[in-house]
């Protein structure tokens, strides 16, 4: 048995990886595994974690009998155990639906820490992370590729938010993310920056919104969550919606005008 410690918006997940040693090739393939996972996730590997806040087993098959099952797209399923404090897996996931399990459970544990993940992309700017949102094909790649040259991408896809004494964090969050160049890894928290709604154009034009209804209705789907949202981050929601002005970017491919306009 070997482990590995990784840790994501200020949690430890201790990562057990069982050995088998009376049948050779299942080690082989749970050390493979173990070589992928340490390779994707460098730059949340810590060395030692003063505490644990989840543990994760994991196998070369599943040792149990009624394993959970998660929805992942529709189709592919993630089956694991619970047990006790520890979640028992298999090494036959693949990357993604390993990074969508860490996923699972760091909402969880957000959710009783004052924490939710948010659908956006982000650039560092000026040392606070600036957020991106919009749907699916609405401009959160194209605007932080536009912005590379001068602002580091942060994420493309999902960020972790969390309320920290009074003030509001980002941190990076396990799910494998497409983005070339590839984006760093890093444990470290951003102070929140501004925050924008995207919206495609012939121009660029930052515009803030008022504080509506309509905003929390265009905001709220943009959390991710494989449950229903605890009523613990409902709060801090409509609270982090009450604390912050969003903006309206309205943007054209010009990186200069961008980058000129954010700031």
């Amino acid at each position: 048995m070997d482990y590995l410690y990784l840790r994501f918006a200020g949690f430890n997940f201790r990562i057990y990886f069982c050995y088998h040693q009376e049948e050779p090739e299942a080690t082989k393939q749970v050390r493979n595994f173990q070589r992928q996972v340490t390779r994707v996730y460098k730059g949340f590997i810590v060395e030692k974690a003063p505490s644990v806040n989840q543990e994760i087993e994991l196998h070369f098959r599943l040792p149990v009998i009624y394993p959970t099952t998660i929805n992942l797209k529709g189709s592919s399923m993630i089956f694991f155990e619970e047990k006790e404090d520890k979640v028992i897996t298999s090494s036959h996931l693949s990357l993604y639906q390993f990074s969508f399990l860490l996923l699972t459970l760091l909402q969880r544990l957000l959710s009783k820490n004052k924490g939710f993940i948010l659908h956006a992309s982000a650039s560092i700017v000026n040392g606070k992370a600036y957020l991106f949102l919009a749907p699916s094909g609405g401009g959160k790649t194209t605007v932080i590729r536009l912005l590379s040259r001068k602002f580091p991408p942060l994420a493309n896809d999902s960020v972790v938010i969390r309320q920290e004494e009074k003030k509001y964090f980002v941190y990076q969050t396990p799910l494998l993310e497409v983005f070339k160049p590839k984006i760093k890894n890093t444990v470290k928290a951003y102070p929140l920056g501004k925050l924008f709604l995207l919206q495609k154009a012939k121009y660029a034009k930052v515009t803030a919104l008022k504080k509506t209804n309509d905003l929390i209705r265009t905001v709220f789907p943009q959390i991710r969550s494989s449950n229903k949202i605890s009523r613990e981050q409902l709060t801090l929601f409509l609270k982090f919606m009450e604390n912050y002005t969003f903006f309206q970017l309205n943007f054209e491919k010009n990186e200069k005008k961008i980058a000129e306009i954010l700031v």
